[in-house]
């Protein structure tokens, strides 16, 4: 798309990133800038309509968040403001909710959700894809490095991010075993390699075999990134990965 100042003596070439009813956004070869959308002209495809225009939010990430928690949440705000919602699948990835402010079907807003995982969420943000990440885990360093270098600001301050749930991760071991509790440090030492064998935690001597949940599921990665490099350790290369949580727990 284009932008030219009324005068012309600014023109903008660049990708559409977001439009928020005043001002648009573009990604340019000087990064990403944001201008009063009623100061420029626009040429392109995907320049908006002030006539059709409806605000847009787009959600990307992890498939627990995007299929059940937040568009229950959507849900909640539109019965508190009186207004109705429905559900459009656009594909097996991709769904819309809409808000509507009367039967007469005017939308006032819409909300677009890509079911992923954590890691395709932030990858959706860094790329000017999604507006918000749906997130199991922090945000990690390198995301943050990137997403400042791509004008997203510092996606680990205190305001860039809500917590809206909380769930447990619980270590599970066989109803055999006699080992009444195990510290933090001992799981963290174990899932490191640094513990083979089940007599290094008190336990009868038998081999030590340590399970997780999807590599790119942001509950095992919390777990990898908290309790493992938070005791300044790595993951052992041992750890068995499951493609889904019911395949751990059989």
């Amino acid at each position: 798309m284009t932008l030219k100042s009324e005068n012309g003596g600014l023109v903008v070439v660049g990708r559409f990133i977001g439009f928020d009813g005043e001002n648009i956004q573009v990604e340019t070869e000087y990064g990403a800038l944001t201008l009063r959308y009623n100061s420029v002209s626009c040429a392109g495809d995907p320049c908006p309509d002030l006539s059709t225009y409806v605000p847009e939010v787009r959600f990307s990430g992890a498939s627990l968040m995007a299929e059940i928690l937040v568009p229950s949440l959507v849900e909640g705000f539109a019965r508190s403001k009186g207004l109705q919602v429905t559900f459009e699948q656009i594909d097996p990835l991709h769904f819309r909710q809409t808000l509507f402010a009367d039967a007469v079907g005017t939308p006032v807003g819409r909300f677009v959700f890509h079911v992923a995982t954590t890691d395709e969420g932030f990858a959706d943000l860094i790329a000017h894809e999604a507006d918000i990440v749906l997130s199991l885990r922090e945000v990690r360093a390198e995301e943050v490095r990137r997403g400042r270098e791509v004008g997203l600001g510092q996606l680990d301050g205190p305001r860039q991010s809500r917590i809206v749930g909380l769930d447990a991760l619980v270590p599970v071991v066989s109803p055999r075993s006699s080992v009444a509790a195990i510290s933090l440090t001992q799981i963290a030492a174990a899932f490191a390699g640094d513990f083979a064998d089940w007599a290094d935690v008190g336990e009868d001597a038998a081999p030590m075999t340590l399970h997780l949940g999807p590599a790119t599921d942001g509950r095992a990665q919390r777990f990898i990134d908290e309790v493992v490099r938070g005791s300044e350790r790595i993951l052992s290369p041992t750890v068995v990965h499951h493609d889904s949580y019911a395949a751990l727990a059989a």
